[in-house]
């Protein structure tokens, strides 16, 4: 049987206000979402193995790197995003139709990494906050 799978090459991240891309983005990390356990194991439990319910859910947070464009508004966004302090609606489109969007907080931002011989970069990391939606269509 063939595979059905897609190449990730063609994903965008998109600031939703104002619909700016950041562009020339050579990767984007997955979203982990996560959820706590929390021990409920008592003396009166039925078997010596802990026991555990859900806690709270932990949207995640993703990264990106890329070429460092300074005439990129997608690219300068994310500076003005950090030095806001708030949240920021973010979409990532796949090339198979899916997206992710969320709100985000930007907790890390790394501009023009200068190697000798090598490309200016920079890279990024947000702190999803909320509920995330993962869409197909």
């Amino acid at each position: 049987m063939a595979s059905a799978a897609d190449a990730a090459f063609g994903a965008v991240l998109t600031y939703t206000s104002g619909a700016k891309v950041v562009g020339e983005l050579t990767s984007i990390s997955g979203i982990s979402i996560s959820a706590d356990a929390i021990e409920v194991t008592s003396h009166g439990s039925t078997s010596a193995y802990r026991e555990f319910v859900a806690g709270l859910i932990d949207g995640g947070e993703f990264s990106v790197e890329g070429n460092h464009i300074a005439e990129n508004t997608g690219q300068q966004q994310i500076l003005t995003h950090l030095n806001s302090r708030a949240a920021a609606a973010m979409t990532i489109v796949y090339p198979d139709s899916s997206d992710w969007s969320a709100s985000c907080l930007c907790t890390a931002y790394s501009a023009a990494d200068a190697p000798m011989d090598g490309k200016l970069s920079f890279s990024a990391t947000f702190k999803i906050t909320g509920v995330p939606t993962l869409t197909y269509t």
